[in-house]
C-alpha cells in the first residue's frame, strides 16, 4: 500500500473554548493554532488558505392543504478567511518536511454556544484548504471547534438544596428533595420522593421519571418560532418503594446521547424540567395521573468542571507598579457573586 505524501492536519491549543458568563458579561475566549503541512517529498502549489465559519441552520416543515413543505433556514454567525500563502504568478515551492503556519481568532463572547439538534443547531468549523493547482486537486482538513457557556449560576437558586412539600387534591402527599436544580452531561442527579395517600381509598399504581426538553427555534428578523417538545424517559419507579414513609432515593443518568444542554440564544432555546408522573387508582374517582414538575438546567460540562473554569481575585494580582496610583478594588471574585435568577413555581 502507497504511503501518502502529503497529509494537512488541524491542532489547537484547546479543542473547547469556554465562554465564562452571559453573552452581554462574557470577554470572549482566543481560538490559537496552527495548520501542519507534513510532505515526504517536495511540493509546488498554489496557495494555503484558512475559513473559519460559524452557522446557525434549522429546518422544519409545515402542513400546505395536504402536502408537507420543508423549510430551511441558514444564519452565518461568523465568516473569516485567511490566506497563509497567497496566490501569486508562480507557483510555490516546499521541500519535504514538517511546515506550520499559525493563526488566531478572538470570538466574541455575544455569539452563541455550540449545540447540535435533531434538525439544526449552532456549530463552527475550521477548514484549511491547499490549492495544488489546475487538474491536482485540492487537499482539505476540517475541524470542529466546540464553544462552551459557563453561566455564574453558584451561589444561586438552582445551585441550592430544593425540597418541595404539597398535597395534591386531598388524595395525595408529595415531597421532592434536590441536592441542586444544575447537573451536568453525563452526571447523575440525585432525586428524593416520599409519596403518602390521605385517602384510604386511593393507591399509587405507576410512577416514572422523564425529561421534558423544550426546544425553542427562533427565525432571524422575524417573529417566527418553532415550538418542538421532546419527552426523554429516565426510569421507572416500583409503586412498592413509594408506599412507604420514607425517602425513596433515585440517581437518574442525564445521558448526552439523549438530552441537549440547557441554553438561551437569540436563535435558540433549550429548556428542561424534571418530570415525575404517578398513576392513582382510587374508588370513587377512579384512575387519575399527577405530574409533579421542577425546571432544572443541564450543563454543557459537569459542575466540577464549571467552578474551575471561573477565576478568581485578589489584591496581588494588582501590578506592583501602580504603587503610586490610587488603591484600586480588584473585581469580585466569581465565587461570591450572586445573580438574580427568576423564582420558578411549583406546578402539579
Amino acid at each position: 500500500m502507497a504511503k501518502k505524501k502529503l497529509s494537512l492536519k488541524l491542532l489547537l491549543e484547546r479543542d473547547i473554548l469556554i465562554f465564562n458568563g452571559t453573552p452581554a458579561e462574557s470577554v470572549g475566549a482566543l481560538l490559537k493554532g496552527k495548520v501542519v503541512l507534513d510532505l515526504k517529498e517536495s511540493l509546488d502549489f498554489m496557495s494555503l488558505d484558512l475559513n473559519l465559519r460559524g452557522v446557525f441552520h434549522h429546518n422544519w416543515s409545515e402542513m400546505r392543504g395536504n402536502q408537507h413543505v420543508l423549510h430551511f433556514s441558514n444564519t452565518v454567525l461568523i465568516n473569516e478567511s485567511w490566506h497563509l500563502v497567497r496566490v501569486e504568478r508562480k507557483s510555490h515551492y516546499l521541500p519535504a518536511g514538517i511546515h506550520t503556519f499559525d493563526f488566531e481568532y478572538v470570538f466574541n463572547g455575544s455569539l452563541p454556544e455550540t449545540i447540535h439538534l435533531d434538525n439544526g443547531g449552532v456549530e463552527y468549523k475550521l477548514q484549511a484548504t491547499l490549492h495544488r493547482g489546475f487538474l491536482r486537486g485540492n487537499v482539505i482538513a476540517q475541524k470542529e471547534v466546540e464553544v462552551r457557556r459557563y453561566l455564574h449560576f453558584f451561589n444561586s437558586d438552582f445551585d441550592q438544596s430544593t425540597q418541595f412539600s404539597s398535597v395534591w387534591n386531598n388524595m395525595l402527599s408529595y415531597d421532592i428533595c434536590l441536592p441542586s436544580k444544575m447537573v451536568g452531561l453525563d452526571e447523575f442527579l440525585p432525586i428524593g420522593l416520599k409519596l403518602s395517600s390521605i385517602c384510604d381509598t386511593t393507591e399509587v399504581r405507576k410512577a416514572g421519571c422523564y425529561i421534558k426538553e423544550i426546544i425553542t427555534k427562533h427565525t432571524p428578523d422575524t417573529y417566527a418560532a418553532h415550538v418542538e417538545n421532546r419527552w426523554i424517559k429516565l426510569l421507572n419507579i416500583d409503586p412498592e418503594d413509594l408506599n412507604s414513609s420514607q425517602y425513596h432515593s433515585m440517581n437518574v443518568f442525564i445521558s448526552s446521547r439523549d438530552v441537549h444542554i440547557t441554553c438561551t440564544t437569540k436563535w435558540v432555546t433549550v429548556d428542561h424540567i424534571l418530570v415525575i408522573k404517578i398513576k392513582l387508582k382510587g374508588f370513587y374517582s377512579g384512575t387519575q395521573v399527577v405530574a409533579l414538575e421542577v425546571p432544572f438546567m443541564v450543563l454543557s460540562s459537569s459542575s466540577k468542571d464549571v467552578t474551575q473554569s471561573l477565576p478568581t481575585y485578589s489584591l496581588s494580582d494588582i501590578s506592583s507598579n501602580t504603587a503610586s496610583l490610587p488603591m484600586l478594588q480588584p473585581p469580585p471574585s466569581y465565587t461570591n457573586a450572586i445573580i438574580e435568577i427568576p423564582k420558578y413555581s411549583f406546578t402539579s
